[in-house]
């Protein structure tokens, strides 16, 4: 990911370089998705196209965090997380929730969303201490472990629950993809031909 990253950058640096000769402006926006350092870079021949389309995809970027995102308390997944049951979700984090599923199925659980309290446990051990795999309670491990299990998530359009409790998913995995392809269509539609899309997954198109 850090060669695709810096290959992107040449990319956009050769970009900007030759934007006067290809009569075109470029559009740029740094800030944080998905609890990771995140931007765009926007080429086109009308600057105020690519000033609506920027104010587009950062809108789509903060309503797709209010679904999938950790990292926001009121989102779809983290009420999920919480409650163990989620009332009419949003058609994006049934989507998800399905792709993963298929996914899961596909590697007969070797991806698995279902793995938060497990990422949690050795999280705040190790936030404890650091470099310290000694003090891991191996007891605490195999409890935790018997709750991922992805076929213990039930998922249609009118509710998302758990069948045990003390259950918690991560989409970490697939929402930063999810939310780059969603950007990058959107940019489709917008018509643009160059374009530069790092929300944690990279994305690019034509030149840029």
């Amino acid at each position: 990911r850090r060669f695709i990253t810096i290959a992107a950058g040449a990319a956009t640096a050769f970009a900007t370089g030759a934007l006067e000769a290809r009569n075109t402006s470029m559009v740029q926006w740094n800030g944080v998705a998905m609890g990771a350092d995140a931007s765009l870079v926007l080429i086109h021949a009308d600057r105020g196209i690519s000033n609506q389309a920027l104010k587009a995809c950062i809108d789509e970027i903060l309503r797709l965090e209010m679904t999938l995102s950790l990292y926001e308390p009121e989102s779809d997944l983290s009420r999920l997380n919480r409650d163990g049951v989620l009332e009419h979700p949003s058609i994006d984090f049934v989507h998800c929730l399905s792709r993963a599923h298929a996914v899961s199925e596909r590697s007969r659980g070797a991806f698995d969303v279902t793995v938060q309290p497990l990422f949690e446990y050795y999280r705040a051990h190790f936030a404890e201490h650091p470099n310290n795999a000694v003090g891991l309670d191996q007891c605490e491990i195999a409890k935790i472990r018997s709750l991922v299990n992805f076929r213990n998530i039930r998922i249609t359009a009118q509710e998302i629950s758990f069948r045990r409790n003390g259950m918690a998913v991560t989409l970490n995995g697939i929402a930063q993809g999810y939310v780059c392809d969603r950007v990058t269509g959107l940019l489709h539609r917008f018509g643009f031909k160059s374009a530069m899309v790092n929300l944690g997954e990279i994305a690019t198109l034509g030149n840029a």
